[in-house]
C-alpha cells in the first residue's frame, strides 16, 4: 500500500494520479486511527521490539507524507503540531532483539542524539538522516505554504 502511494507512481499518467492522491489519504487516515503517531517519549519509555519498529514505521510515513506535500503543494497530513516526532536509535535489529541488560549497554553507547558510536551504517541510519531532513522540510513547507504572510523575517529566524 505504502509502495503504490509513493509520488514517483502519479508522474507517468495523470488518471493514476488521484488513485495514489487518494492512497496517501488513506495512510495517513490509517497512521493517526491505529495512534502512530503517538509514540513514547524515548527518554522515559523501555526500547523494545514493536516499539522500535512503530517508530520506524511512523518515521516512513511521516517522510513519505512530506514527499507528497512538497510534490503537490499540499499542507502535511501528519504535522509535528500534532505527531510525536521520534527518530528511531541507530541500532541493528539484531541489538534490538538482545537481552535487556545487553540493549541497555547498546542504547548507552550511542551518542546524545541516538547515532551509533562504533562507526557502523545500520539500514536505519540512513532513515534517521532522512527523517532529520524532513522534520526542516516541513518547517520549510509551514514557511512557503501559509495563507497569510506576514511577519515573514520572524517566521524564517
Amino acid at each position: 500500500m505504502i509502495r503504490e502511494a509513493t509520488p514517483s507512481r502519479a508522474l507517468p499518467n495523470t488518471n493514476i494520479g488521484y488513485q495514489v492522491w487518494r492512497r496517501h489519504g488513506d495512510l495517513v487516515g490509517a497512521v493517526l486511527a491505529t495512534g502512530l503517531h503517538r509514540l513514547p517519549d524515548p527518554a522515559t519509555a523501555t526500547l523494545t521490539l514493536p516499539s522500535w519498529f512503530r517508530t520506524r514505521l511512523f518515521s516512513a510515513r511521516y517522510v513519505l507524507d512530506k514527499s507528497h506535500c512538497v510534490f503537490k503543494g499540499l499542507p502535511p497530513g501528519l504535522s509535528r503540531f500534532y505527531c510525536d516526532i521520534a527518530i528511531p536509535y541507530d541500532l541493528d535489529v539484531d541489538k534490538i532483539i538482545a537481552k535487556r541488560q545487553e540493549l541497555a549497554l547498546e542504547i548507552a553507547s550511542l551518542d546524545p542524539k541516538g547515532w551509533n558510536t562504533d562507526g557502523k551504517i545500520y539500514p536505519i541510519t540512513s532513515q534517521r538522516a532522512v527523517m532529520m531532513l524532513f522534520c526542516i522540510r516541513e518547517e520549510i513547507l509551514e514557511v512557503a505554504l501559509r495563507a497569510r504572510v506576514q511577519n515573514l523575517q520572524l517566521r524564517i529566524q
